[in-house]
């Protein structure tokens, strides 16, 4: 079922020049956003963004600081331990496997 959703040799669905030079990014967007200074508070996005996410942090049930902390110290490392034990061959004295 796969194979007949691929592209074919001349789709018109194939976009064949990319995306337009000077496009611009939603995350780049964003970033720019939060850099701008907000009117009333005088103080930029990215600020007054951290200071609501502490907040919320503080009052709701975990979630958010959740969140926080897994953004500044990644998510925690799953480790395993496996014990796997193996057979060894014996060999006996004399045999072809010792001869070589």
């Amino acid at each position: 079922m796969a194979k007949e959703q691929q592209f074919k040799k001349n789709d018109p669905r194939i976009n064949l020049n990319g995306r337009p030079k000077g496009a611009v990014s939603l995350v780049t967007k964003l970033r720019e956003a939060l850099d701008k200074v907000h009117e009333g508070t005088g103080k930029e996005y990215h600020e007054l963004l951290i200071k609501s996410m502490m907040k919320d942090s503080i009052k709701t049930d975990g979630q958010s600081r959740r969140l926080i902390i897994q953004y500044l110290e990644g998510m925690p490392r799953e480790t395993k331990n496996i014990n796997v034990t193996m057979p060894t061959p014996i060999l006996k004295l004399g045999s072809k496997e010792t001869d070589e």
